[in-house]
């Protein structure tokens, strides 16, 4: 399956969740270090795509 890669932000996003513990961070700060608001970070969370990075 092909799929689009996925914006610089989304990479970094992903970057930050999958860090043990997210860093210390919360969904906010993650959200606030890539310059989206805490919706679209969740709305993110919904897509398969973005959802295939986070497991890789």
């Amino acid at each position: 399956m092909s799929s689009k890669p996925l914006k610089p932000e989304k990479y970094a996003a992903i970057k930050l969740l999958v860090q043990p513990k997210n860093e210390g961070l919360t969904f906010d700060e993650v959200a606030d270090s890539v310059a989206v608001t805490r919706q679209r970070l969740y709305r993110w969370c919904q897509n398969i795509n973005f959802n295939d990075e986070i497991k890789r």
